[in-house]
């Protein structure tokens, strides 16, 4: 285990669930989702999901954030109830589509949700920094209908954090991305993790994205989901593009591939 994942695994948890359940009701029958999940994310720590479509992934995000109540069990996020981190901005939350205003500037969508900002709102100086470092001074200006879809998931990224949440939630953002803006999405992403110091919780279908920016790395089994393997990734940080042609990144994805396809096959 890295010394960076060794600390945050001796940290305080941020994210508990204990015992979780939740069920849909579609038609006259009920969908369960979770029965008696357990879960612990440190404080800072980087954790990716990945798991077959439907399983729970994203409702898995909606109840931690409490846009979704628990029927059972418990969530704990710094010791309060979704709803309660929720009411003091503690969640950042980036989708997989970047959901800008049309006619509003790059900068205006960035700056979109300062008003709700729990500590006030940013700078100028500061903004202007969040946006350089997506690499978007250039087009400050710009309408998102004049951007491409790299782009405009930087403003995404850039809008969360800006808003400095000790949490962020990502919904499989980078999925409608090309292969080449998507690894350089993945690098950015580590870079703004790695100076705001944020708990990131990832859902993807991607191995090796999960594996190019996790501390841990989680499989989902399907319905009612649980977690069939928790594998935590010993390589080095901070990452580059050369560490995944390392044998180590390999024999990681050959691990996670393994999990994910013993889980798909049972179903």
């Amino acid at each position: 285990m890295s010394s960076q994942t060794a600390n945050q695994t001796s940290a305080a948890k941020t994210l508990e669930i204990r015992g979780l359940r939740k069920r849909f009701r579609r038609a006259d029958d009920k969908v369960i989702v979770f029965d008696d999940l357990n879960l612990s994310v440190a404080a800072g720590e980087f954790v990716s999901i990945i798991g077959p479509s439907g399983c729970g992934k994203s409702t898995l995000l909606r109840l931690v954030c409490g846009l979704l109540e628990a029927d059972a069990g418990s969530i704990t996020v710094n010791g309060e109830t979704p709803a309660e981190a929720r009411e003091r901005k503690h969640f950042g939350f980036v989708p997989q589509t970047p959901a800008l205003l049309p006619w509003k500037s790059v900068r205006q969508n960035v700056t979109l949700l300062q008003s709700l900002h729990r500590n006030g709102r940013l700078d100028d100086e500061t903004i202007s920094e969040i946006i350089a470092a997506v690499g978007l001074s250039a087009v400050t200006h710009s309408l998102p209908g004049e951007l491409s879809g790299g782009m405009q998931q930087r403003v995404s990224l850039a809008r969360a954090f800006a808003l400095r949440p000790p949490i962020l939630l990502m919904d499989e953002p980078f999925s409608a991305l090309d292969e080449i803006t998507r690894s350089e999405m993945r690098y950015l992403l580590l870079d703004l993790w790695r100076d705001t110091g944020a708990t990131i919780l990832f859902v993807t279908h991607n191995i090796e994205e999960a594996l190019v920016l996790s501390d841990r790395v989680l499989v989902m089994g399907s319905k009612p989901a649980s977690i069939v393997a928790n594998e935590a990734i010993d390589l080095a940080r901070p990452r580059t593009e050369g560490i995944e042609d390392s044998a180590d990144f390999h024999r990681y994805a050959a691990k996670l591939r393994s999990a994910l396809f013993n889980e798909t096959r049972d179903r």
